[in-house]
């Protein structure tokens, strides 16, 4: 090999030595003590969680009351509708 490729070998092997060292060194973070206790404080007081809309409930239980009552109007009305349909197909 010529002298050239050999130092550029050497380079690489000390430019991947630096880079394995960098990555593998552990980072060390430094902050206040009381930084926990100082954002707790700064935060206003919880408010208490809401109850829970059951709006999807209340609409499908309404749904089911209107489609009862009109049922039960309409229900004349059907029979009179069947009968005539019954006539029809016999």
């Amino acid at each position: 090999m010529t002298m050239y490729s050999d130092d550029m070998d050497d380079m690489q092997d000390r430019f991947d030595a630096r880079v394995t060292r960098v990555l593998e060194r552990r980072v060390e973070v430094h902050g206040p003590v009381d930084f926990a206790a100082r954002v707790s404080a700064a935060l206003p007081p919880q408010r208490r969680p809401r109850a829970a809309m059951q709006l999807g409930r209340r609409t499908a239980l309404a749904a089911l009351v209107v489609l009862g009552i009109s049922l039960l109007c309409w229900r004349p009305m059907l029979r009179l509708r069947l009968g005539i349909w019954r006539s029809i197909l016999s």
